[in-house]
């Protein structure tokens, strides 16, 4: 940002006793400079020169004084009305060249001359919506802490508003924020790009977040987003039986490759982690039977006592400064589907559909299996074994309930167990 000063010409002092004082733009070592008032040198602060050596002026409420106020009423007088209009002139130059820098407009001598000859470069002063939310990301990262993962859904999103605006020439800004935006929207992502109705969910999600940020609201006074109104679909819940689990835990595999890939999801069929989480782990990271981590998505550590299994697991891969074999999330999810499809996990699931106009479908268990199913397991086995929410909620790193939610499955035989307990009248 260019330096702007002002100085009094002392030399030019008319019969009035007053002199112009003139705004200098120090730019590409090129001083450009203006006559914005006319003063008496003998109130305008002589530590001025000292001052760009180092010496910070007088300051009054945080704002610098340029002219000594006198005891003179009359005087007085003149030294509020000059520190006015130099302060009110420096934060209308501050505020084009921060607009210009906004805008990719080069600030050159050329535009700091005709700005002081009343012509500005053309700004626009509305905020463009995506650079505002290019700031939202950058805000949410250093002022509010958001970790990796969950900005990474704010960019997915904003990546996905761009592409709708070039597809349909709709274009986003902060006027058109309504309703008929929403619905077209809406016909986008579910009608022509065919996703589903939680992914459709999850972008008016986050919109809404933005438009609720303190960032937005510095550009944004609507409310018409307060109507954008969808509810997410509880899929089909895909999850490993105990038996399942115990039969894959013990199948014996020809190929070390799925052998592998079987360790890697028991262990976390039997912790809870993520695939974030235990891709990160390594032997400092157990102490006796207790498993210590730091949640990646949540920044918190938990510990966890390790079963029988899990402790097995580990032994296996004891020689190596990991705890579990490395692999890419592609392979694991292509090698856990033909693992345990050789360890026979086949019960036939059907799969509500998520999607517009979408239909249900059977599916043999085992093509349904991946990553994410690991943490489901481990979460409904806690359920059915009667943990308490809380206590799953911590040991799943689970902050809250509507989340916890998604990993749930109460069936028939333990509704009917539960029921049992209520007794007689």
């Amino acid at each position: 940002m260019p330096n702007i000063t002002f100085y009094i010409d002392e030399k030019n002092t008319g019969k009035d006793g007053k002199a112009p004082i003139k705004a200098n733009v120090t730019l590409n070592y090129k001083n450009i400079t203006k006559t914005v008032a006319r003063g008496n040198p003998k109130l305008w602060y002589r530590s001025q020169r000292n001052y760009i050596k180092g010496t910070p002026p007088r300051r009054k409420n945080n704002i610098e004084q340029y002219v000594v106020a006198s005891r003179n009423p009359n005087l007085q007088t003149e030294h509020e009305e000059v520190n006015g209009i130099l302060n009110d002139f420096k934060e209308e130059l501050s505020q084009y060249f921060y607009e210009c820098q906004k805008e990719n407009i080069d600030i050159t001598p050329k535009l700091v001359r005709d700005y002081f000859n009343g012509k500005k470069a053309t700004v626009d002063t509305k905020k463009d919506f995506f650079k505002a939310w290019d700031e939202y990301v950058d805000w949410g990262k250093i002022s509010r802490g958001k970790k990796k993962n969950t900005t990474k859904g704010i960019e997915t999103t904003k990546k996905l508003l761009e592409k709708f605006e070039e597809k349909t020439g709709y274009k986003i800004t902060f006027e058109n924020i309504d309703l008929k935006l929403y619905e077209r929207l809406k016909l986008y992502v579910l009608d022509e790009l065919g996703y589903s109705f939680n992914y459709f969910a999850g972008t008016v999600r986050r919109l809404k977040s933005f438009l609720n940020s303190e960032i937005a609201k510095k550009y944004y006074r609507g409310t018409e987003h307060k109507k954008f109104e969808v509810k997410e679909v509880t899929g089909t819940l895909v999850y490993l039986t105990n038996d399942e689990l115990s039969k894959l835990y013990r199948h014996k595999f020809e190929e070390e490759k799925y052998a592998k890939v079987r360790d890697i999801f028991v262990f976390a069929c039997l912790t809870g982690l993520r695939i974030s989480d235990w891709k990160e782990l390594n032997r400092a990271n157990v102490s006796g039977d207790v498993l210590i981590r730091r949640i990646k998505k949540t920044g918190k550590d938990v510990e966890l006592p390790l079963l029988p299994e899990a402790k097995a697991i580990l032994k296996k891969y004891r020689h190596q400064h990991r705890l579990l074999p490395k692999i890419s999330e592609q392979k694991f999810n292509l090698y856990i589907k033909e693992a345990c499809r050789l360890a026979k996990i086949k019960t036939p699931v059907e799969i509500d559909p998520i999607r517009k106009n979408g239909k249900k479908k059977v599916y043999p268990k085992h093509q349904l299996i991946g990553s994410h199913v690991a943490r489901k397991t481990f979460v409904t086995g806690m359920v059915k074994r009667g943990f308490e929410i809380q206590l799953i909620k911590e040991f799943a790193t689970i902050s809250d309930e509507r989340t916890l939610k998604r990993y749930l499955h109460i069936d028939t035989d333990l509704k009917r167990e539960k029921l049992k307990k209520f007794g007689k009248l």
